[in-house]
């Protein structure tokens, strides 16, 4: 029966036969849609560790002097190993096959709602930025150096 067959021989998914630098396209696309200034901005973390066959990512977000005050008071937040109280959705269960689609699909759409939510706050920062030099008035700090090469750093970036 077909029912039998799907059983024993299922599809393999879409994601399984993209490479793993496709893949890590994917996210990095997303990530990059979502924080468009994450590349200068002073307030933005971001690292990535691989783990056997899997990659995980965190982006940190805040003011340098407030992590430099919190990180000694919990280590854990410098590092991967978060606690599940820390997490909203912490036991919640993922098809991954699914939100590599949603991603692939949402990272080609010019009007994804998040992404131009996105778009339209970074247009405003500049903005802003711009009408202050206009003014003569000092511009927050940016950081520079830094590309979609510095997720494959070895070592990882910090708050220090």
């Amino acid at each position: 029966s077909k029912q039998w067959d799907r059983k024993m021989n299922p599809p393999i998914p879409k994601f399984l036969d993209k490479t793993k630098e496709e893949l890590e396209d994917v996210v990095l696309t997303h990530i990059e849609r979502k924080w468009p200034d994450i590349y200068e901005n002073p307030n933005i973390r971001f690292n990535r560790r691989e783990e056997g066959d899997s990659v995980q990512y965190t982006i940190d977000v805040g003011d340098p002097e407030e992590w430099r005050k919190l990180l000694p008071k919990s280590p854990e937040l410098a590092n991967f190993n978060l606690p599940d109280h820390f997490i909203r959705d912490a036991n919640r269960q993922r098809e991954v096959q699914k939100q590599f689609e949603v991603w692939t699909i949402r990272n080609e759409d010019p009007e994804d709602e998040q992404y131009v939510a996105a778009q339209k706050e970074y247009q405003k920062k500049l903005e802003k930025e711009q009408a202050m030099a206009e003014q003569g008035i000092p511009i927050p700090s940016k950081k520079e150096g830094v590309s979609r090469d510095d997720w494959f750093n070895d070592e990882p970036q910090s708050w220090y």
